[in-house]
């Protein structure tokens, strides 16, 4: 069947890049033995956010990425209830 962390952390990133790998290692030590996922949704309109993202949701599993096109919603706000 489908899997059901028992926590998922929303993430809204706009041109965040040089903070994701971070990010990912400091949620994967603060959350171990916690089934987890990361769902982030990115308003980026840089060439560096998306690619980083992408990159660390092919390694880590728990990742999924929603990327919104500036000209939609954007913002803080509705990024967290997209995720």
């Amino acid at each position: 069947g489908e899997r059901t962390p028992q926590l998922s952390v929303v993430v809204p990133t706009r041109n965040e890049a040089g903070n994701i790998s971070a990010l990912d290692q400091r949620l994967s030590e603060a959350l171990i033995g916690i089934d987890y996922e990361v769902l982030v949704v990115d308003d980026s309109n840089d060439s560096l956010t998306r690619p980083a993202l992408r990159a660390t949701a092919q390694r880590n599993p728990a990742w999924t990425v929603i990327e919104r096109s500036p000209l939609h919603q954007t913002g803080l706000a509705t990024a967290v209830v997209t995720g």
